[in-house]
């Protein structure tokens, strides 16, 4: 059995601990052959981790990760807040940047007083967004 694990948040998203690099090294103990990050992107201001990830510094721990933990595979991806008010401003973020994958998720239904109030399912199904750009070594390609 193949062990992977896509959904975590290093010290690039407002709520990680550890470094890309120091995740990987745990990875690697743990007999992970994949790990799958997905640094959050809030563009809500009421949101605590508004402006907080710098994809240039993200691109920069991903890279030196790569140089120095080469026995798992290191996937790049953001996971993108869904708003229905905000529907063009991550449509426009996301066509400025290039991702393995992208995790759509809905944290905020509605806000009061600053907190999120969800007290029943809001939706009938969870929305997940795939998007793969690169390939088993992990280096970008060009698609056209």
């Amino acid at each position: 059995m193949t062990l992977v694990d896509l959904h975590v948040h290093s010290d690039c998203s407002d709520d990680g601990v550890s470094s890309i690099t120091e995740y990987a090294r745990r990875a690697v103990e743990m007999g992970l052959a994949e790990v799958g990050f997905c640094e959050h992107v809030d563009l809500d201001p009421r949101d605590c981790g508004y402006g907080y990830l710098e994809p240039g510094r993200y691109d920069q721990e991903i890279a030196a990760a790569r140089a120095h933990v080469s026995n798992v595979r290191l996937r790049q991806g953001i996971e993108i807040a869904y708003q229905a008010s905000r529907e063009d401003e991550v449509r426009a973020w996301l066509e400025g940047h290039e991702w393995d994958y992208v995790v759509t998720s809905v944290h905020v239904v509605d806000y009061s007083d600053g907190w999120a109030i969800i007290s029943e399912p809001q939706t009938s199904a969870v929305f997940f967004a795939s998007h793969d750009q690169r390939e088993g070594d992990g280096k970008k390609n060009n698609k056209s």
